[in-house]
């Protein structure tokens, strides 16, 4: 069912548009006379509890909502970027066991991993999502955020992970990811993405998604898996 004239829409450079720290929201009003009521009531609020946005942002906003052809190509390929990474990633999650919808246009995924609660416990000692994150954290180096940290009750064994450092730690690196057509081929991007592979198998016991069935020391192949945070990248650390 849709309707319209009862339908309000907020947005914001920052998710809208990946504008970081460009903090300035929008609400867009139905047209007619319930959208007039709402808005003289909206701005009686608002004009009490927020402050206004320094023009510059004021600015770039009105630009930027006005989607000028360079905006709408840079959010077209920031999208497709995401969504390649982002999928792959996501691959290596439900190859080891993890439960996780399909994504797209985003850098952010939340895998559960409910069906592994037994290994998890078994195996370290983990039972929900905050120990989960821990184990990511303490034996493997990576940065993830848990379930509880978004508000959700009882211990749920779910993660928040973002691939957003895997497309390069340079301006260049990262220009190359944006406008690659096959940002999985970058060897930056594929390593990131085969570390994850790796990690989930260590974490689960099973092999990953290249066959694999654990870490192994990079520098001997065949020597002892070393699992210190110096040896693993922070990559799936969520954006600040």
């Amino acid at each position: 069912m849709h309707a319209p004239e009862r339908t309000v829409v907020t947005t914001g450079l920052t998710k809208n548009l990946a504008v970081g720290g460009w903090r300035t929201g929008v609400a867009r009003l139905p047209d007619g006379e319930p959208g007039r009521a709402l808005h003289t009531r909206l701005v009686a609020v608002a004009s009490q509890i927020w402050s206004s946005p320094p023009a510059p942002v004021q600015s770039a906003a009105a630009d930027a909502f006005g989607e000028p052809p360079e905006v709408v190509e840079r959010v077209a390929a920031s999208r497709r970027l995401h969504e390649a990474v982002v999928r792959a990633v996501a691959a290596r999650f439900t190859a080891v066991g993890a439960e996780l919808h399909p994504v797209a246009a985003t850098c952010y995924l939340y895998p559960d991993f409910e069906p592994l609660r037994n290994h998890l416990a078994d195996a370290h000692g983990v039972h929900d999502g905050d120990g989960l994150a821990a184990l990511f954290s303490e034996r493997y180096g990576i940065g993830v955020l848990p379930a509880s940290a978004f508000g959700e009750p009882g211990r749920p064994l779910r993660i928040r992970a973002a691939t957003s450092h895997f497309y390069g730690e340079t301006a260049q690196r990262r220009t190359a990811a944006l406008e690659s057509a096959d940002p999985l081929a970058l060897p930056w991007i594929r390593e990131s993405v085969d570390r994850v592979g790796e990690v989930l198998a260590d974490l689960t016991g099973r092999a990953d998604v290249t066959g694999r069935a654990g870490l192994t020391n990079r520098a001997d192949p065949a020597g002892p898996a070393d699992l210190t945070g110096a040896q693993v990248p922070a990559a799936l650390a969520p954006h600040p």
